[in-house]
């Protein structure tokens, strides 16, 4: 009682003076300083646009750091890997190295849907726009296998290479059939709310389906009909190879998917536009 009395008194007291309550609270503005990416030219900019949502976004934010979450992934495999063989580790370490680029990248455009149709109205080149998001999914690509390549390296060689591999593929195949699979992802995301968190119905279609299906099928097919015949590792090189092949025909690559976005530019505006 002595206690609350003393409390009270000292609440009354010091809300007696009214210009107390009606000050106004001065925070400290603080400025992002991505300085460092403007070796990337007019693709900075979008990069530094991806970088500043993943900071202040909790929806962006909390996506991102579920992706780290799929770098584990491979462990749930690894003691069922004598029932199931190696081709499973490869479908597992295609999750470890590239689950930044399965959940974040694969909502791009829509993670811009809100501001969408401004940037449409601005002097913007698509190939800009595609490229530092190709750019953002490389650099979460090319962290989660050096994160990875530790982890189940640890397990002995076999896995280590397994793993480059997979990192190798998602750079040069998975990460352009994300982008791509997006021109027909018709999704709008608010940024201030977890309503419909896990996806929209309009994420899902044949196009996106036909699109992600070479993701997965494609090295697993590869690796367990070359790993038949020559090997582990030659399995896994051929993999790799794909990736790096992916990776010299960049351009043309990125090129054919900016064609699309721009066949898809007025549905996906239109869809974005819509309030239910």
């Amino acid at each position: 009682v002595i206690w609350l009395f003393n409390y009270v008194k000292k609440y009354f007291i010091t809300g007696l003076y009214i210009d107390t309550g009606l000050q106004v609270k001065i925070k400290e503005a603080k400025m992002d300083d991505f300085s460092w990416l403007d070796r990337f030219g007019k693709r900075a900019t979008f990069i530094k646009n991806d970088l500043r949502l993943l900071k202040r976004s909790k929806r962006a934010r909390t996506t991102a750091l579920m992706s780290l979450l799929f770098i584990l992934y491979g462990l749930i495999f690894l003691g069922i890997q004598d029932l199931l063989g190696d081709t499973l580790l490869i479908f597992a370490y295609l999750f470890s190295t590239g689950g930044f680029i399965f959940s974040f990248c694969a909502l791009v455009p829509s993670w811009d849907s809100q501001h969408y149709s401004f940037m449409m109205c601005q002097n913007i080149k698509y190939v800009d726009y595609i490229k530092s998001k190709w750019y953002l999914g490389s650099f979460g690509v090319i962290i989660a296998t050096i994160i990875a390549l530790p982890i189940y390296g640890f397990f002995g060689s076999h896995h280590l290479i397994a793993v480059l591999s997979c990192g190798l593929f998602n750079l040069g195949v998975n990460s352009y059939l994300t982008l791509w699979a997006g021109a027909f992802t018709k999704m709008k995301i608010d940024l201030n709310s977890f309503k419909n968190a896990m996806g929209n119905t309009k994420a899902i279609n044949s196009k996106t389906m036909l699109l992600t299906l070479p993701q997965m099928v494609l090295p697993l097919v590869l690796y367990w009909v070359v790993s038949t015949f020559f090997g582990h590792t030659i399995g896994c090189i051929s993999v790799g190879s794909i990736g790096i092949l992916g990776i010299l025909f960049k351009d043309i690559v990125l090129n054919i998917i900016i064609k699309t976005y721009k066949i898809e530019k007025y549905s996906t505006l239109s869809a974005y536009k819509e309030t239910n």
